[in-house]
């Protein structure tokens, strides 16, 4: 997994929305890849906020289903598109997760 690849998960939905303004800021202004399966509160800010990219994932049990396929999945966004493609992106994870295990 690429080192530009950092993973938040909210503790609860009641600290999300504070938590993620203030882990959103520090993300984009380091240019930092966000992971995350909090489309809710992160798509409204990838329209409206230059980052460094935004995978999101829909699947709330990925992770703890197949948490190597997730990471397989992260890891082929970036050998096929690079970081700097992926600049001000959204990135469906699931779509990805899918076609690379038909």
């Amino acid at each position: 997994m690429s080192e530009d690849t950092m993973w938040f998960r909210p503790k609860t939905s009641s600290e999300s929305r504070p938590m993620t303004s203030n882990y959103f800021g520090g993300v984009t202004a380091k240019g930092v890849v966000l992971v995350t399966n909090n489309a809710k509160d992160f798509e409204p800010l990838h329209r409206t906020t230059e980052h460094a990219g935004m995978l999101l994932y829909y699947d709330q049990k990925l992770p703890d289903s197949d948490p190597e396929g997730l990471a397989r999945t992260v890891d082929e966004v970036f050998n096929q598109y690079g970081s700097r493609d992926i600049e001000n992106e959204l990135v469906d994870l699931d779509e990805w997760y899918d076609w690379l295990h038909e």
